[in-house]
């Protein structure tokens, strides 16, 4: 035990938690995907001394968002992962989230009550065949269906690694461009689902300035325009809707491209519908008056108002997006 490095990381957590930043544990407590011990090399005595000694120093801390096992694991290993988050639910009497990433989410080990979040990536929504999956590893669409195909109830979705989402890595390997990673961002919330994503380039080594530093620090960033983006959709969740009370809702849209068109709703009250490229769809709305009916542009965040209307009956109403150019976010809202 190296208990200087203990200290170390908590510091760095303490320096997080003072400026509000959750840590979701990622690489997690399997270091043999990333040149460290691996779990499985230790005694069942071991396993449950590390679990408890980490739980016992870090779980206090407001700002640990959650536990991770390692990346791409299968979830139902008593070996690994599953009696890993065993010892985890034992534990921990704050009962933080906990979770092993699924890389293959559309088959899940979510339901069981070890795990209480699901954290995922996108593979294998296209085609289980790796060689066909790979070419829409970048499209928006497999991250909402991914994100949909992981949902238990009463445990949230993280996409944790969309690859249209991270920069670092996966855009070299995917091609994804800043559209990509906006429209995929929008697919996770209208699946109900949150996600992380990474502005920082490459392979080298992570740095906070300068122009490949975090895209927080100016515009010489060439993914500050996608921080705005991110901003602007953190805005409408935030103060346009009562996200909390919506459920992804892609049942009340016809007449719409379903790799393009994706819907959040509180139905009769309040609902979100994103659209890639302006492609027209019908909503079904509840009977009611709608007072606030508007388009926000997702790239640069202008809105076009239009007036009240109202439902005499339960029907679908068409909409049709201001224009093609962009991505387009409809946002109806009843008395």
């Amino acid at each position: 035990m190296r208990l200087d490095v203990w200290q170390m990381m908590e510091q760095h957590v303490t320096w997080l938690n003072d400026r509000n930043v959750g840590l979701h544990l990622f690489l997690g407590f399997d270091g043999s995907k990333n040149d460290g011990p691996a779990w499985t090399n230790l005694s069942v005595a071991e396993k449950d001394f590390l679990v408890r000694y980490a739980i016992a120093r870090l779980a206090p801390y407001a700002n640990i968002a959650g536990w991770g096992f390692v990346w791409e694991v299968s979830g139902d290993r008593e070996e690994s992962e599953l009696g890993w988050a065993r010892l985890i639910q034992k534990y921990d009497v704050f009962n933080h989230l906990r979770t092993y990433e699924d890389e293959h989410p559309a088959q899940n080990e979510y339901h069981r009550s070890e795990y209480n979040f699901a954290a995922i990536e996108n593979h294998s929504i296209a085609s289980e065949d790796r060689d066909t999956d790979r070419p829409f590893w970048k499209e928006a669409w497999t991250h909402h269906q991914a994100c949909l195909a992981a949902y238990v109830p009463g445990k949230p979705v993280y996409m944790i690694e969309g690859n249209a989402l991270w920069r670092r890595f996966w855009q070299q390997r995917t091609k994804a461009t800043i559209n990509d990673l906006r429209q995929a961002a929008w697919a996770c919330v209208t699946a109900g689902a949150s996600f992380n994503w990474c502005g920082h380039a490459g392979e080298d080594e992570l740095v906070a300035f300068g122009a490949e530093g975090l895209p927080f620090y100016g515009d010489e960033n060439p993914y500050s325009l996608a921080a705005d983006q991110i901003d602007l959709l953190t805005d409408v969740m935030n103060h346009e809707i009562q996200f909390y009370n919506m459920i992804p809702a892609d049942s009340l849209l016809t007449s719409h491209d379903n790799k393009k068109v994706w819907c959040l709703a509180e139905p009769g009250k309040q609902y979100l519908v994103f659209s890639i490229s302006g492609t027209p769809f019908k909503l079904e709305l509840e009977k009611g008056v709608y007072i606030t009916t508007k388009w926000l542009n997702t790239k640069n965040g202008d809105i076009q108002n239009m007036p009240p209307f109202s439902v005499s009956d339960h029907k679908s109403v068409q909409f049709t997006p201001p224009d093609s150019a962009t991505d387009w976010v409809l946002l109806v809202k009843g008395k």
